[in-house]
């Protein structure tokens, strides 16, 4: 049973980052990518790796 709810705590942030991820690639169909660029806070190289390119 322990293992069972040790992989409950992993698949939590997994899904979140899946959704990211897909709204990230959905805003990026949208709009100029240089706008996701702009407005992204973080490293852009951490972007470009989520959007897929």
């Amino acid at each position: 049973m322990r293992d069972w709810l040790i992989g409950l705590a992993v698949i939590g942030p997994l899904d979140d980052l899946v959704v990211v991820a897909l709204a990230l690639r959905y805003a990026a169909r949208q709009m100029p990518r240089q706008v996701l660029l702009d407005a992204w806070p973080g490293e852009p190289r951490l972007l470009l790796r989520l959007l897929g390119r």
